[in-house]
């Protein structure tokens, strides 16, 4: 009985889970069309209204300082490693519970707040909770229980600490994926202007999506 129960709140976990994800998917593609188009210098202004500023869409290029991405050693004005558990879950199906795989991200290191410029000015983008858009990576790397742990030692030192699996038993391995942004490229930004200690930084609204990728074409990805 006990076995049956817990095959059944994971059963419902899943499906609340992939219908969040759903939800969430909609939520931000609403909210890209929705945006209106603005330059840094827009954002000035509208940083005054945090808390009720509508949703601001730019398109402008990286900018900064050369930093060293920590995987690839890719030269680059910014980076962003996550790391994702991967896990076994019980999904219902029409001859019951059916085994897949999902996985969930349980870390994330970058190298700070994103600085874009266009030809009216500059800003800061503060990448925490946004959806990412930017392509190929420029490291992917997995490791399964049985590995030898070398890849989560390293990983473990990047963010100051182990990576646990969550999903015990049930656990497959760490999926580690960075991504760079090199100086000039173009990037398409969605999100709410404010303003922290005299600097405009464009960041996520609340209960709102928001959005880093290279184009406004660009496919909005979890």
């Amino acid at each position: 009985m006990y076995a049956l129960m817990t095959l059944l709140a994971q059963t419902i976990e899943i499906g609340v889970t992939t219908a969040a994800r759903s939800v969430s998917k909609a939520r931000t593609k609403r909210a890209v069309q929705k945006a209106e188009p603005r330059t840094c210098v827009d954002l000035v202004t509208l940083a005054g209204a945090s808390g009720s500023a509508p949703a601001a869409e730019i398109n402008a290029r990286a900018a900064g300082e050369v930093v060293i991405a920590p995987l690839s050693g890719a030269k680059c004005v910014w980076y962003v490693v996550r790391v994702y558990e991967r896990f076994y879950a019980w999904r219902p199906g029409p001859l019951g519970p059916a085994k897949v795989e999902r996985q969930i991200k349980v870390a994330e290191q970058s190298a700070g707040r994103l600085l874009i410029r266009d030809a009216t000015g500059e800003v800061r983008v503060d990448p925490a909770g946004a959806d990412l858009s930017l392509g190929a990576t420029s490291y992917s790397g997995f490791e399964g229980r049985t590995g030898d742990g070398a890849l989560l030692a390293r990983v473990g030192r990047l963010l100051g600490g182990p990576v646990r699996a969550r999903h015990q038993a049930m656990t497959i391995g760490f999926l580690v994926e960075e991504w760079i942004v090199r100086e000039s490229e173009e990037l398409h930004v969605v999100g709410q202007a404010r303003t922290e200690a005299g600097e405009v930084v464009l960041g996520k609204p609340a209960l709102r999506p928001f959005v880093i990728g290279r184009s406004a074409t660009a496919p909005v990805t979890a």
